[in-house]
This record gives structure tokens, sequence and C-alpha cells, in this order.
């Protein structure tokens, strides 16, 4: 109890001390129906590697695939231990979710409510993979990019091939804008601003809109890509402009694409393809995206920037609510839609639709049309594969609702190089 009292986090090339492999963790899903395990259950035989995510962690749940893919492979000479700080409650219902699922096949278990080891092994961002060898020695720690197969096999042999993660991050607050009175301004004499800033190592990326306070609306993106300020200028309260409806024709694809494994590259395209912006106001949010859409093409001189209706593949979501297996009994409402299954009570079955479109296939070049007539709120649950249209239309099918790939003109931000004057096309 004495080391306990007295915790400090363990550097790289340390020995795991003796306390920490008896410490009892709390666990659900277990293969083995156990409510506890600790680190000793796998000493001396295998490469450990704990997995620190969360239930509001999209990147974390990204990863569980790969992490049950490696596992099978290595089962031998590998652990990979999900850990979460959060608690059983909220643990537990996405555990269920999970197992509802017939269309999946890793079962995850994960220990739940661990704040000893959040201590141990610090970090500010996840999803982070701790590596513990064999030996019990702690190798560093990782992004989710350097579990590989080749790196798994080096350290199983004692060596720390893979990148170390770069963990730190810029206090941010939300809630502000990015200033707060300064050369003698009180917040309130502020009547409007726009900021355009580089990537900032360190500054959580994310997005909010919406009011501020003292009259202020606000749209602020942190670490973002072009993508991400598209989406965000142009996107309305009827029609998310996401990634499959952003559409670049442009000779630099490195402006939306992303490098695959290599940290120092990575790095270097953040460097140049990341950005940060706010625009602070006393009018709507709206007004603030139509400004937002001229701030954009002013900061991109080299690029056209526009509207366009184009002929495209997209799902269209066609039914109607009159069903009366959709009809609610007006109990509370309901919004869960993720990968495993949707659960809606009391609800408009656009939630399911935006979920799809906004959440699940943003990696497609596929977008989303509503054509649902009669929307009344209704219940709807089923679980399944949420990625697979042909699963999902399956279990869809007997309220009389259905996804349907047609080709037809989509509303779309269309990104293209501005001719160079002096050229034939001018």
């Amino acid at each position: 109890m004495e080391a306990r009292d007295s915790i400090n986090p363990l550097k790289i090339g340390d020995t795991i001390p003796e306390w920490l492999w008896d410490l009892p963790l709390e666990v659900a899903g277990h293969p083995a129906a156990r409510t506890k395990i600790s680190l000793q259950d796998y000493r001396g035989e295998k490469l450990i590697i704990l997995d620190f995510w969360a239930t509001w962690c999209g990147a974390c749940i990204a990863m569980m695939d790969k992490t049950d893919q490696l596992q099978k492979a290595n089962d031998n000479t590998i652990q990979i231990i999900p850990i979460t700080y959060e608690p059983a409650s909220k643990v537990n219902q996405f555990v269920s979710r999970r197992s509802q699922n017939d269309s999946n096949k890793n079962k995850l278990f994960t220990v739940y409510n661990e704040r000893i080891l959040q201590q141990i092994f610090t970090h500010k961002l996840l999803p982070h993979y701790v590596w513990i060898s064999s030996s019990g020695v702690y190798l560093g720690a990782s992004n989710g990019d350097q579990l590989t197969q080749e790196n798994l096999s080096k350290a199983i042999d004692g060596t720390a091939a893979f990148n170390q993660k770069i963990d730190y991050r810029i206090p941010y607050q939300k809630t502000k804008g990015f200033l707060q009175a300064t050369n003698g301004l009180e917040d309130s004499d502020v009547k409007s601003y726009t900021i355009f800033g580089a990537y900032k190592p360190g500054m959580p990326p994310g997005s909010q809109a919406g009011k501020l306070g003292n009259g202020m609306s606000r749209l602020t993106y942190t670490n973002g890509t072009l993508t991400s300020l598209l989406a965000m200028a142009y996107s309305r309260s009827d029609l998310y402009f996401g990634r499959n409806r952003i559409k670049f024709l442009t000779e630099d694809s490195t402006l939306y694409v992303v490098p695959a494994n290599e940290a120092p590259l990575k790095e270097e395209w953040r460097k140049r393809n990341l950005f940060s912006y706010e625009r602070v106001g006393k009018v709507s949010v709206n007004e603030l995206r139509e400004a937002m859409q001229q701030d954009l093409k002013q900061y991109f001189p080299a690029l056209n920037i526009e509207i366009k209706h184009i002929d495209h593949l997209c799902w269209v979501m066609k039914g109607n609510t009159n069903n009366p297996k959709l009809r609610t009994k007006g109990e509370s409402r309901k919004s869960i839609v993720d990968r495993d299954g949707c659960s809606l009570g009391n609800t408009s079955l656009f939630d399911l639709y935006f979920f799809m479109n906004f959440y699940l296939y943003q990696t497609s070049e596929i977008p989303f049309e509503w054509e649902i007539e009669d929307d009344y709120p209704i219940d709807l649950e089923f679980f399944t594969d949420m990625t697979d249209m042909d699963a999902v239309n399956g279990k869809l099918e007997p309220y009389g609702i259905q996804f349907v790939l047609e080709r037809r003109p989509v509303e779309m931000v269309v990104v293209t190089d501005k001719k160079k004057k002096g050229t034939n096309d001018d």
C-alpha cells in the first residue's frame, strides 16, 4: 500500500514494480467470465500491450478490429489488454451493444474504472499503447499506427523498434474564444474578429459552433484540414458537407491525402496542411458560416471553391414512417447509432440518416440523400455491422425503409486549381 501511496510514473527502461503486477483490475466481457485480472496473469510469457481507450474515442474504437486481428495472429506471444478509466455502467453498455451485433466477431473484454495505471503510464491523448516486454521492462508507448506485425515481432524479442509517442497537450478551454481581454479591451468590448492560424502541436483537434456569451456567436476549428474547414463553412442544418460531399479536383493531392504510417512524414504534412480558424461576431452561426466561406477563398487564393451539382452515385434513404412497427411508444428520447447498431426511441429517423452519413460513412466517397416521407417520431432498434449496407438494409426491410444506391445530381463543394494567367484557357 505504501508503494501505491507514492505513485511515480515509469520511464522507458524501468522495470515494472512487483506491486503493480499484483494490482487487481476489474474487467468486463472477459472470455472466461472473470471479473478481475492482474498483469501477473501474463507475466514472463508474453509481450504485454496496454491499450488505453474510452467509449467516446472514435480513433480508439476504429483500432479495435486491428488489435483483435493482431491478438489472434500472435496469441501465444502477446497480450493486448484494453483499459479505460470509465465506470462499469458506461463500459457494460458499450460491451453489450458490441455483443448484440451478431456480425461482430471480436468480443471485447476490457479493464474499467482504472486510475492507477493511468498514473503509472501517464498520457494526455487517446488512444495510447504501452509496451511491456516479457521480461517486465517498460519499452515505451506508441500511437496506433505503430502496432504492426514487424514492430510486434521485434518487441517480442525485446527490441523497441516502434516510434515513441509524442504525447503532450496545450491547455485549451473550449468554452472560450482564442482572444481574451488584451491591450485594454474587455471581452464585452469585442464586436467581432477572425483568426486564421497554422498547425499547433499539442492543441487538441476539434470544432466548436454556437453561442459564446455576451450575445456573441462563434465558429472555431483547431488543427483542422482544409476538408474540415470546408465542412464547417458550408454545412447547413439540412445538409452536412463532410468528406463525401467535398470533391478535390486539384493537382496537389497532399491537401487532402494524409501520409500512411511514417511519423516524420505525418508531422511534416501537419505543418503544411493543418490550420486553426476562428470567427466571432454578434450575428447568427449561419451568417458566420457564410463569412467563413469568403474567408477560405481569401486564405487559399490558388483554389476555386464553389458549390456545384454533380452527377454522382449516392445512398438515398427511402420510405416513410407510417409503418405501425415504427410507431413510438412515447417514452423518453433515445438516439444511439454506432458501428454495432441503431437504438432510436421517440425520435426522428433522420438521426439514423445523419449518423450514417456523418460518422459511419465519412471515409466513403458516396454521399447520402434524404427522401423519407412523413417523418413521424419512431422507435427502432437493431444490431448489425453498420458499415455493411446490405446488412443494414436487411434489418430495415421489415419497416419499409431502405438505402438505395442511385446516380443523381448531388450538391457538393468542388475545389479546383485556379487557371494561371497567360494560359491558353484564359
